[in-house]
């Protein structure tokens, strides 16, 4: 019995530091993978910083047009897309004015009779 006793101490004691090496090298793993995040994270911020001046730079060389013929097609592409808003917006409203016209022609009206299909 004395025997037992000491293996089960034993593999209970080799269980116990297996148990705090395993959490151990769980925590150098997650500190590790906490550096790489913050170090990818703080590359994506300088990466963002650069693409919003790049984006501004632009923006203000297409607010100041060279010359005359740049402004002239500015002017039209922006005249385009407010025609296709306008003509998406009557587009849409012809759609709902039909669906409302279909909705009220179902619409039961008094005196009249429903057919019953059996």
């Amino acid at each position: 019995m004395e025997t037992f006793e000491m293996i089960a101490m034993g593999t209970a004691l080799v269980l116990m530091f297996g148990d705090i090496g395993a959490k151990v090298a769980a925590t150098q793993l997650i500190a590790r993978m906490n550096h790489q995040v913050s170090h990818v994270s703080q590359a994506r911020q300088e990466v963002l910083g650069q693409l919003k001046a790049a984006q501004k730079s632009k923006s203000r060389r297409r607010a100041q047009p060279a010359t005359d013929l740049e402004q002239e097609g500015q002017n039209r592409k922006e005249n385009v897309a407010a025609k296709k808003r306008i003509d998406r917006t009557q587009r849409q409203r012809r759609i709902a004015q039909a669906a409302q016209r279909h909705s009220q022609s179902r619409i039961k009206k008094p005196g009249q009779r429903v057919p019953v299909f059996l």
